[in-house]
């Protein structure tokens, strides 16, 4: 009421109205009522959104150094309207109408949509002094109220078991005659109209509890559509009683995005073959865009043992627990590239295994961020040998045709670097070469590999090894060799044959004992080996 306007204040900030200021500098609130009775008063954001836009609003609210009344309300209006004055006092908080008492009665906040009272005494829930609708008068809660066309009427407000209750925490601090530690709100609204209220009594945003769980503002029965652009603020009110009543910090205007996954397994799983599954992230068109990486994070199960993961635009890690990421700017209703999870199962039975994505500003009433999971579950395949051959060049021993031989080992073991997959040998092979081949094999399943079974399932013997060899080879019979089985260790042998071919030579190692499964997907249980002639 100054005659003389207070100078302008930094970005964001408001200056103080009172002389000499309550607060330093940067160290104040927003006050819409002081502790005395019958007021209200609000504070309106004045520029209209357009309704695709949804919202994510925080601050931090203080009703304090009073008799505990009324509380604050947060508020949406129909963007075509611009009040110049608040809803009415007392449990309307600012908000809704009032009827009926004589010395205050009043109309309630003009345009109003929905209403998000912060009750400290109780009536804003109350069908009183000409309120629509409620269970009656309940002390610190928060309730819902719909839009101007309905009256203002009760739509929901926070339950406990089913029925309308008293917070579990406490907002109003009456005993404190300075301001107290800060009670954090946030509201989520996103472009299909869904609303969701959550509360940290302790002031961080680290320990948020949902208060009002997602509600569909669109399917209330007599609420009007969502304006085509709307704007909010805030309002409280003191009655018979009264607070200081007070709001602070952030404001954001983005809806967050609202992110999907979805995770599938490819094709059967048998035990201790390589399998895949498919992660397919992405985010919903009814939310905002993605200002923040996206990750999406899988902790393989015990029963299966990680091998890669990848997908393009995502960068992944090399270890379990996996972890994605994908760089944002991310436009809602972006369906982002797919995942490849390798895996290999080690048991058989069921296998569930969960993959979930986040992002920084995406949230959950937790406070953590917000994780959406899908889990797939997959029945790995019934006990069943699974034998696995690599087929290497070893040897090659080359005369020249001087008489000095040269040896040359272009091949690793595939037991050792690089592994089971290593190359096979890109060496040439010449006219008059000896060239040694050696198989590596192994049983990967899970039961034993024999060569025969009785109808009630005895195994006995073991596989028939087998290499049919090119017309072009001679083969050398006195190098034939064969190993099994290192691992697990077990005596075996085989007996060797080899028989001619219209298109070449045969050669058949029939193993004498069944091949139990192997230890580890990655290890080689046997070999055979035998020397050709190149002619």
């Amino acid at each position: 009421t100054a005659a003389t306007p207070p100078p302008s204040p930094s970005p964001g900030v408001i200056p103080g109205c009172q002389s000499p200021a309550i607060d330093t500098s940067g160290n104040g609130a927003l006050r819409l009522t002081n502790n005395s009775g019958n007021q209200s008063g609000f504070v309106i954001y004045n520029a209209s959104l357009n309704e695709t836009q949804g919202l994510e609003v925080v601050f931090d609210m203080f009703m304090y150094n009073g008799s505990g009344a009324d509380g604050i309300s947060f508020f949406i209006i129909d963007g075509s309207y611009a009040p110049t004055v608040a809803g009415a006092n007392g449990g309307s908080l600012g908000y809704a109408q009032k009827s009926g008492t004589g010395c205050c009665d009043a109309p309630g906040l003009v345009g109003g949509f929905v209403g998000i009272g912060f009750d400290s005494y109780g009536n804003y829930s109350n069908p009183t002094e000409g309120r629509v609708g409620g269970p009656g008068q309940t002390p610190e809660t928060v309730a819902l109220r719909g839009a101007s066309s309905t009256s203002y009427a009760y739509v929901t407000g926070y339950l406990s078991g089913g029925v309308a209750a008293s917070l579990p925490f406490t907002m109003t601090n009456n005993g404190s005659t300075s301001r107290p530690t800060a009670v954090r709100v946030r509201v989520l609204l996103s472009t299909s109209n869904v609303l969701t209220v959550d509360m940290d009594p302790n002031g961080t945003g680290s320990t948020y509890q949902n208060v009002i769980p997602p509600t569909n503002l669109g399917a209330i029965t007599g609420q009007p559509a969502f304006p085509p652009t709307f704007k909010f603020g805030w309002a409280a009110s003191t009655g018979g009683a009264n607070d200081i009543h007070e709001v602070r910090n952030f404001v954001s205007t983005n809806a967050p995005p609202y992110l999907t996954i979805t995770k599938q397994h490819n094709g059967p799983f048998t035990k201790n073959v390589a399998a895949s599954y498919t992660i397919q992230a992405g985010i919903n068109n009814v939310g905002g865009n993605a200002d923040q990486t996206i990750y999406v994070t899988d902790t393989i199960p015990a029963n299966e043992t990680f091998v890669s993961a990848s997908g393009t635009g995502w960068t992944c890690n090399a270890v379990s627990p996996v972890q994605c990421t994908y760089p944002a700017p991310i436009t809602s209703g972006t369906a982002l590239p797919p995942i490849t999870l390798n895996v290999i199962p080690t048991k058989n039975g069921n296998i569930s295994n969960t993959a979930c994505v986040y992002s920084a500003d995406m949230y959950s009433s937790t406070g953590a961020n917000y994780n959406v999971c899908s889990t797939d579950t997959v029945n790995v395949g019934a006990s069943e040998p699974f034998m696995t051959i690599w087929k290497r060049i070893t040897q090659i021993v080359r005369s020249y045709g001087n008489g000095s031989p040269q040896t040359i080992t272009p091949t690793p073991d595939p037991g050792s670097s690089p592994g089971l997959n290593g190359t096979a040998s890109t060496t040439g092979i010449d006219p008059g070469d000896l060239v040694t081949y050696t198989v590596y094999f192994s049983n990967n399943g899970s039961a034993k590999a024999c060569g025969s079974a009785s109808g009630g399932g005895t195994c006995s013997g073991g596989p028939d090894l087998q290499d049919l060899l090119s017309p072009n080879y001679v083969y050398q019979n006195a190098t034939q060799t064969f190993t099994c089985c290192s691992n697990p260790a077990s005596a075996n042998s085989a007996t060797f044959s080899s028989t001619l071919q219209g298109q070449g030579t045969l050669l058949d190692w029939l193993v004498a004992n069944p091949i139990s499964p192997a230890s580890s997907s990655n290890a080689i249980e046997g070999t055979f080996s035998y020397q050709v002639k190149i002619p």
